[in-house]
C-alpha cells in the first residue's frame, strides 16, 4: 500500500481570479494515479496473499500419513483377529464332535465290522455298508475299603498309682551327698483316684530323705510334682534306697553313691 500511495501526486487547481461580489471559494485538490496497471499488479499481490490457501509444512503431512497407516494397521489387526478366532472355536467343535463318537472295543471287531462280506457266485450281488457295532463300555465298580478300627484308649484305673521317674538313682558322692546337693525325681498319679504319698522312714536306708516342695504331698489324677531327694554325707560309697508309701501301695527307689 505504500507504493501505491506513492505513485499517487496531488496536484493543485491554479487559482482563478475573483469577480467582485462573488464569495470566496477554498482551492480543492484531486488525485490522479499515473500507472492504472501498477495499481492492479499490487492487488493481484494482496489477493494472493490473503485468499490463497495455507499450505501444511512437511511435517504435518509425514504425521498425517502416519495417522491414516496406524488406522489400517488396527483395522487389519482386528480383522485377523476375528478370523482366528472363528477358526479356533470350529476345531474345538470339531474335536468335541469326534470324541462323542464310541470306538470299537478291539481292532479285531473293528476288522470285522469294517471288512464287506463277499457274494457267493449263486446270489446277485448286492451292496453291503459297512455298520458299526457299538459295545457300550462297562465302568470299573468301585471296591469298599472297610474301615480300619480305632484302637481303644487304654481304660484309666480306678485306684490311685504311683510312677517316678527315674527309677532308680546313681549319684557321686563328692558333688551330692557331701555338699547336700538335691536329686529331682517326678512323682505322677497315673491313676483313677486321688494319690497321698510319704517317706517311709523306717525302711529307708539312713540319711535318705525326699521332700515335696509344695508340702502338699497330695496327687490328683494325671498331677505330677518334681520331688527333691537327698543323701547325706554319713553315707559313703554303698548301696542305699528309698521308700515311697501311698495309699493304695509303696514304691522302691535304689540309691547307689559312687566316689
Amino acid at each position: 500500500m505504500n507504493r501505491i500511495k506513492g505513485r499517487l501526486v496531488i496536484q493543485p487547481l491554479s487559482p482563478q481570479p475573483k469577480k467582485p461580489g462573488s464569495p470566496e471559494r477554498r482551492s480543492s485538490i484531486w488525485i490522479r494515479p499515473r500507472d492504472v496497471r501498477n495499481i492492479l499488479v499490487e492487488l493481484k499481490v494482496l489477493a494472493y496473499y490473503y485468499l490463497s490457501p495455507p499450505r501444511l509444512p512437511k511435517w504435518k503431512g509425514i504425521l498425517r500419513f502416519g495417522a491414516d497407516l496406524l488406522g489400517i494397521i488396527i483395522v487389519l489387526s482386528f480383522i485377523s483377529f476375528l478370523v482366528t478366532q472363528t477358526l479356533i472355536n470350529s476345531s474345538l467343535t470339531d474335536a468335541q464332535s469326534a470324541s462323542l463318537i464310541p470306538a470299537c472295543v478291539t481292532m479285531q471287531d473293528c476288522h470285522k465290522v469294517a471288512a464287506t462280506p463277499k457274494a457267493k457266485p449263486s446270489q446277485p450281488a448286492s451292496q453291503v455298508s459297512p455298520v458299526a457295532v457299538l459295545i457300550p463300555l462297562s465302568l470299573p465298580t468301585p471296591t469298599l475299603v472297610p474301615p480300619t478300627p480305632t484302637p481303644s484308649p487304654t481304660p484309666t484305673p480306678s485306684t490311685a498309682i504311683l510312677s517316678v521317674v527315674p527309677s532308680s538313682l546313681t549319684v557321686s558322692y563328692s558333688h551330692v551327698c557331701a555338699i547336700k546337693a538335691p536329686v529331682l525325681l517326678v512323682l505322677k498319679n497315673v491313676g483313677g483316684a486321688a494319690l497321698l504319698w510319704w517317706q517311709d522312714k523306717n525302711n529307708t536306708s539312713p540319711g535318705i530323705r525326699i521332700v515335696d516342695p509344695t508340702k502338699a504331698y497330695l496327687l490328683q489324677p494325671s498331677q505330677s510334682v518334681t520331688a527333691n531327694a537327698f543323701c547325706s554325707p554319713g553315707d559313703s560309697k554303698g548301696h542305699y534306697k528309698l521308700l515311697i508309701l501311698y495309699n493304695a501301695g509303696e514304691v522302691t527307689i535304689p540309691m547307689t553313691v559312687t566316689d
